[in-house]
């Protein structure tokens, strides 16, 4: 399904060391949910799948 959108519950989805976009829950973040609430996302999100060893 490459190059395809596809949508992928929350819990689906699993952060991975050394994420280089941390999200921390500090004075930073209501700016950030109140241009979501405004304009969306303006960007999509990116996310692949874990191997399977």
């Amino acid at each position: 399904m490459r190059g395809q959108v596809q949508e992928i519950a929350l819990t689906e989805l699993h952060g991975f060391r050394n994420h280089p976009f941390q999200v921390k829950d500090n004075e930073t973040l209501q700016p950030l949910c109140d241009s979501i609430k405004k304009y969306g996302m303006l960007s999509p999100l990116l996310a692949r799948p874990t191997s399977q060893d």
